[in-house]
């Protein structure tokens, strides 16, 4: 795969989202990490290190931060430690922090499968957000697949990769039925249909996206959203994405209002203020 322009087929917003999913889904199913280490482990790191795991799960990624990195001071190289310090930077939006810690805790052995596979695909969220590197990107999400074939996130990650850049739409559509397939949970399902939704708009099959994105906003309506600021984002683009595909079978009043309902939800979505500009008059 080649390396191409951000502007090219690539919607930062839609990144965003994906960035911020994965760290939901670490932060509402947290994995398991065993707690037998090494005798290399003194008490009082563990005592910082399970402080911090309590305030993360608490929610409280910034005094958890605290907490990790006084166990890491004692122990640097300390896999578990550095994979739940990634995930709280990469929680508060510090992606490069996130994968600094995460390209540490790989280095460990004894880090496990499951998590080794969640720090290859925050890696690879950085290699878009920070650097624009969509080659590592691909090989972060392609590593992680290949570790833990049962994360979905790894699929949908690559899905969503080559939909925002237009490309390998085929390959794509393959990633994203199998997200939504093994998708475990209906509330996360909405994130893999809306991926599907996108790569079907891409293909030009406007019929499949619209009903995948309906179905996307039905479930988010099932769970009550918005209920945060991440939620407003995430309604902001299914609207976003809803208003495009009916654009595209000039359907002008319904993309209209769609549009205007994404900015509703996020006034700062600058791909729905581009198409509001270029229709003003809803025409």
């Amino acid at each position: 795969m080649k390396n191409r322009s951000p502007l090219i087929g690539f919607c930062l917003l839609s990144l965003a989202i994906s960035i911020l999913h994965a760290q939901e889904v670490i932060a509402r199913s947290p994995p398991s990490i065993p707690e037998e280490r090494s005798k290399e482990i003194s008490s009082l790191a563990r005592s910082y290190y399970n402080l911090g795991k309590e305030l993360y799960s608490a929610n409280n990624c910034s005094a958890a931060i605290e907490y990790f990195e006084k166990a890491l001071d004692m122990h640097p190289k300390w896999g578990e430690a550095l994979y739940y310090n990634g995930i709280c930077h990469s929680g508060k939006t510090d992606y490069k922090s996130g994968a600094l810690n995460m390209m540490a805790a790989i280095q460990d052995p004894g880090l496990g499968d499951k998590e080794r596979a969640w720090a290859y695909i925050i890696i690879g969220h950085d290699s878009i957000f920070n650097k624009r590197q969509f080659d590592e990107a691909e090989s972060s999400y392609m590593r992680a697949r290949l570790i833990d074939p049962l994360n979905v996130e790894a699929y949908n990650a690559l899905a969503y990769l080559y939909a925002n850049q237009g490309i390998n739409l085929d390959k794509a559509l393959k990633f994203s039925n199998h997200a939504v397939s093994k998708s475990e949970s209906r509330f996360y399902k909405l994130y893999y249909l809306d991926t599907r939704g996108w790569i079907y708009y891409k293909k030009g099959t406007y019929d499949k996206a619209e009903r995948d994105v309906l179905r996307s906003l039905k479930i988010a309506k099932e769970y009550g959203l918005p209920v945060d600021d991440f939620d407003n984002i995430t309604l902001s683009e299914l609207h976003y994405h809803l208003g495009m595909i009916y654009l595209a079978q000039n359907k002008r009043t319904e993309a209209m209002r769609s549009i205007d309902k994404s900015l509703e939800f996020n006034s700062k979505n600058n791909d729905a203020i581009r198409i509001r500009m270029e229709y003003p008059n809803g025409q």
